[in-house]
């Protein structure tokens, strides 16, 4: 029967161990404290799955180009040269963004994609960076997001045989300072992509002519002429159709004088 006192001195020398091995990995990667381990994805952010549309974002309309089509310099360096996309559904909020100014007050939706693809002076891809919008309390420290780092073809890039995705600290320094845009930085306003928005009002199939302004409306053919005027009693003036009778005030003269004919009639 094993001695209780020596299992116990066996399993704290071997946690000692493993926490000083990990201990010196952490010194020889990164100069600051060891990060965190990784959370666990939560459903729907399977790390395959995240990486898989690197190999679509340049084509599929579930991404639109938020960058003008000739890449532009980065603020990291002047050779660092950027096109950048988001996911179609997230593109109103990044495109809030801007970069020369901080406190836009933008929350990017959850399942939300950036990618930055970052070219050379030839416009041959180098690497791409991939940000996604994780749920609330996946990475609290900064905003929720995973990151990926790959090489142009989508593989992620290993440092220490351990693969730049999940939290990758080492990409906070820059982020944490745009906490007031969600950490992020968009694209500057002079940069971006002003392809023509599709038209609001397309031509209808079929637009009646416009009628002449002064044309007459049509008389349709079998249209009955207009009636002839009528005569009017009372403007002194005796017309045909006129009397003595029906209008006395037209057919005699002033003065007494009898303008009509003894029959009544019109003169």
């Amino acid at each position: 029967m094993a001695n209780p006192r020596t299992s116990s001195a066996r399993r704290h020398a071997r946690n000692f161990f493993a926490a000083s091995l990990l201990g010196g990995v952490g010194l020889i990667a990164c100069s600051t404290a060891p990060a965190p381990p990784a959370p666990a994805l939560p459903p729907g952010m399977d790390e395959a799955a995240l990486l898989s549309v690197l190999h679509t974002f340049r084509t599929s309309p579930g991404f639109t180009r938020v960058s003008s089509k000739v890449p532009y310099v980065s603020s990291l360096g002047p050779d660092i040269y950027l096109n950048v996309y988001v996911s179609t559904d997230a593109f109103a909020e990044y495109a809030a963004i801007d970069p020369a100014h901080d406190g836009s007050g933008v929350k990017m939706p959850v399942g939300g994609y950036i990618v930055r693809e970052v070219v050379d002076r030839n416009g041959e891809t180098r690497k791409l960076t991939l940000i996604v919008k994780g749920p609330a309390g996946y990475n609290p420290a900064l905003g929720d997001y995973w990151f990926g780092v790959t090489a142009p073809d989508g593989t992620p890039v290993a440092d220490m045989g351990v693969h730049k995705t999940g939290l990758v600290t080492e990409c906070y320094g820059c982020h944490l300072p745009r906490a007031h845009d969600d950490y992020l930085f968009g694209v500057p306003l002079d940069q971006r992509d002003r392809a023509d928005p599709p038209p609001t009002d397309p031509t209808p199939p079929w637009t009646p002519p416009p009628t002449p302004p002064d044309a007459p409306p049509a008389t349709p053919p079998d249209a009955a002429p207009p009636p002839p005027d009528q005569p009017v009693c009372g403007d002194f003036v005796c017309e045909p159709g006129e009397s003595c009778e029906t209008c006395p005030s037209d057919c005699r003269g002033g003065d007494g004088d009898d303008s009509c004919n003894k029959d009544g009639g019109h003169h």
